[in-house]
């Protein structure tokens, strides 16, 4: 599902209803600069500015895939803030995280795998992310999966491991 199990090989296309993710994604944001900034100091190959461009839009999905209040750097225009009252009903802040599947369930363990893998692929391919210009965008990823389940860990022992109905959301 979701973000759960969206971590795809470089060069894998994925359709939903035979529309290209990797075409929808496209019409959320221009594609990348390939002017140099202090991340992506040298000029990309036409191949890796593919790649750096499936890269780019990979994290746009995970950024659409997000929970609660959106930070100034959200660039899906079209999302807004959402499950902001997550973990009211027991007493707790479970805002942030990523939704599983483009609804309205927070998965825990799904998620888990989803942040523990961008987080490896950020250190085995340190270089191919900061050559793309993406090494900040994975950073964020990263923190906002890790800082939900700061919140999912209220005490020891005690981990929210799902955040909605998964019946009625799922």
């Amino acid at each position: 599902g979701g973000v759960g199990g969206m971590v795809l090989p470089i060069g894998m296309q994925l359709a939903v209803n035979n529309t290209l993710i990797t075409d929808t994604i496209s019409s959320l944001q221009n594609p990348p600069s390939t002017k140099s900034t202090s991340q992506n100091t040298h000029t990309l190959s036409k191949e890796s500015s593919l790649y750096a461009s499936v890269v780019h839009k990979s994290f746009l999905f995970y950024e659409a895939q997000r929970s609660g209040v959106l930070p100034k750097t959200n660039r899906v225009k079209w999302r807004g803030d959402s499950g902001v009252r997550d973990g009211k009903d027991v007493g707790l802040d479970l805002t942030g995280g990523y939704y599983d599947a483009g609804d309205h369930v927070k998965f825990g363990f799904p998620m888990a795998n989803t942040i523990a893998v961008l987080a490896w692929g950020g250190v085995v391919f340190q270089e191919g992310y900061r050559a793309a210009g993406e090494m900040g965008w994975l950073m964020q990823a990263v923190k906002w999966g890790t800082d939900y389940f700061i919140k999912a860990h209220p005490e020891p022992y005690v981990f929210y491991g799902q955040v909605g109905n998964g019946q009625a959301d799922h």
